[in-house]
Formats: C-alpha cells, structure tokens, sequence
C-alpha cells in the first residue's frame, strides 16, 4: 500500500506554526506546561532518491513555566 501526504494539510500546518501566539497555544497544549517564549527553527528535507515521501521538519526552542 502507498500512503501520499496531503500538501493541503502540510501547508496550513507550516502557516500555522508560523504564527508565534498558536505555536505557543498548540506546544502548551501538547506540553501541558505554560510556554512563555518560541523560537523557530525551519527544516526542510527533499527525498532526492523520491523513494519515499518529502519530510518538512519544524524545531522549536521554548521556555516553559
């Protein structure tokens, strides 16, 4: 069986992560801890070999409560 990522999904997800009052909202909801500063660190992976699917990866660096 053959899974492909749906770029729609992938798209509004980087969009929002971008915004630091979300990423701050969804990373204490994960967390379960207060967050009180995000920094980003964008990733991004090609499959040169396009063996397998692309991987976006996002890194954060945050101070909790």
């Amino acid at each position: 069986m053959i899974s492909v990522a749906n770029p729609i999904y992938d798209s509004v997800f980087k969009y929002l992560m971008e915004d630091e009052r979300i990423t701050k909202t969804i990373l204490s909801a994960l967390l379960k801890k207060d967050v009180v500063e995000v920094e980003m660190r964008k990733h991004e992976y090609s499959n040169g070999s396009r063996d397998k699917i692309s991987m976006f990866r996002l890194d954060f660096a945050a101070k909790v409560r």
